[in-house]
């Protein structure tokens, strides 16, 4: 075998040949070789876990339209791996965050229907122990800051802490460091806690303000190209490795990542001024880069601005999510401008896209914007089928949902658009006052008795959009009088003034 052979197979999504070439692969001994590919300084534990993070990785990519027990399966892997090596010093950095890489950029592709089964914080803990051994590697003290990984505030401070150490690592450990608090900070804004926003930023902005330094220190040294057997999820292409050579898409992406935490806390034009650090080119995220502008304009009701930067993103042609992503901002700027007929139409375009199935996020915030715009024309017969359908995308599925890997832009999408979206409490509830609105109190009535059955057996988060609920007890009743709905809903109508009493 060819010293590059498995890069190329690898490289060419051959993975079940890349498996068979690893399952045969021999680790132990004292060569200094891993597969052909020379390796300077490393010893036998080294190439144990180089060879099972690979491996890992080609099982996961195998099995990436899988379903999400197979998902659950792939991240226990990866969990499993870190955790029984990371306390061994003779572990490189680089390779340690690689792994740590990995565990986070799977963890991003969490099937939403293990939201509430699979808890993000023992990622973080993953995480905050591996800061821990980036600064002890700068030297820098850990006091209090190794038992308190359950504190938000601890992995911040950790991630505030190793960016500032980023010149003092190497090219490569510079790299990957870049990649894991990016992703890290990905999925702290996957859980909405909006408390420690301004602190987000506060990680990403010293890095931002010396991207100069930082680009010229991770070129300064030659591609070394034993990191190149480091296999690793990318964030242009899956099937990537720890390479030199990607240095400029992960300090962009870094950048974006800080746009984001800007927009998300309604600091548009802080988010402007962080992607004029973008070196635009070699830019490998055109569209999220100019849809991020887009947004911020509009945010900062710079409309025409925002029509200008909308229109940069279709100078090449769009692949189908990005399509749906762009109609629904038009939507949304429409909108702002009164122009709510065009705005609708966006919508439905929207909706008929081909990647925006009934089961991807842009469908159901494609249906919410529709309802709204059907209530600005006063359709209210639309406005109603449209929430019918909302309610619809979140009943559970006949079969599994499938693992979806949509990428970096694809999740920066779902950051930025996951504060427009609702519940399905909030979608019943929005369902059964505009039923009973429109003057359709029965249909009203049964939507309300199936919220009430949400809020017994689901976890219901907190919500602007959902009153107390006494108050829905409240016009539970009123449905029930309205509807004159004594005849066959006597005992459900009685539970409900029972119910509302009880509350008072």
């Amino acid at each position: 075998m060819e010293e590059n052979d498995l890069l190329n197979l690898y490289n060419s999504g051959n993975y079940i040949a890349c498996i068979q070439i690893l399952e045969g692969t021999e680790i132990l001994g004292n060569d200094t070789k891993y597969l052909r590919v020379k390796l300077k300084h490393v010893n036998e534990i080294t190439r144990e876990l180089l060879y099972l993070n690979n491996l890992t990785l080609c099982q996961a990519m195998i099995e990436q339209s899988g379903n999400e027990g197979k998902w659950s399966e792939a991240l226990n892997r990866f969990m499993k791996l870190q955790s029984n090596y990371r306390s061994l010093s003779v572990i490189p950095l680089e390779l340690e965050l690689n792994v740590v890489h990995n565990i986070l950029w799977w963890f991003l592709t969490r099937p939403h229907s293990l939201r509430y089964k699979t808890t993000p914080q023992s990622i973080l803990d993953i995480v905050s122990k591996c800061l821990i051994k980036v600064l002890k590697s700068c030297n820098e003290s850990v006091l209090g800051q190794e038992s308190c990984f359950q504190d938000s505030s601890c992995l911040i401070t950790l991630l505030k802490r190793a960016s500032d150490q980023l010149l003092r690592l190497s090219s490569v450990v510079c790299t990957q460091l870049l990649s894991v608090i990016t992703l890290t900070v990905h999925l702290l804004l996957r859980q909405q806690n909006t408390e420690f926003l301004t602190e987000y930023m506060g990680v990403l902005r010293k890095a931002i303000d010396q991207l100069d330094l930082l680009r010229l220190h991770v070129q300064r040294e030659t591609q070394r190209g034993d990191e190149e057997v480091y296999f690793k999820f990318g964030l242009t292409r899956m099937n990537s490795t720890a390479s030199l050579n990607n240095c400029g898409d992960t300090i962009n992406a870094f950048v974006i990542t800080g746009s984001i935490v800007c927009a998300v806390n309604n600091e548009n034009e802080q988010g402007m001024d962080c992607l004029k650090q973008i070196a635009e080119e070699g830019n490998s995220f055109p569209f999220i880069s100019n849809y991020l502008k887009a947004y911020c304009c509009l945010h900062s009701q710079h409309y025409n601005e925002a029509k200008l930067c909308l229109a940069y993103t279709t100078s090449s042609p769009l692949p189908p999510p990005h399509q749906a992503h762009y109609r629904l901002l038009l939507a949304r700027l429409l909108s702002e401008q009164g122009d709510h007929k065009a705005a609708l139409l966006q919508c439905e375009a929207a909706l008929a896209s081909a990647h925006s199935s009934p089961g991807h996020p842009s469908h159901s915030l494609a249906t919410l914007m529709a309802a709204s715009e059907a209530h600005h024309l006063h359709l209210s017969t639309a406005q109603l089928n449209y929430l019918k359908q909302l309610v619809e995308f979140f009943k559970p599925k006949s079969t599994e949902e499938n693992v979806k890997f949509d990428g970096f832009e694809e999740w920066c999408l779902t950051v930025l658009n996951q504060q427009f979206s609702v519940t399905v409490h909030e979608a019943v509830y929005t369902l059964a006052r505009e039923q009973y609105l429109a003057g359709y109190h029965l249909k009203a009535l049964e939507s309300y008795n199936e919220l009430s059955e949400l809020l017994k057996s689901q976890i219901c988060e907190s919500s602007q959009l959902l009153p107390r609920q006494v108050q829905i007890l409240h016009e539970t009743v009123l449905a029930h009088l309205k509807g004159n709905s004594l005849t066959g809903q006597f005992d459900l109508g009685l539970h409900s003034c029972q119910s509302f009493i009880d509350h008072l």
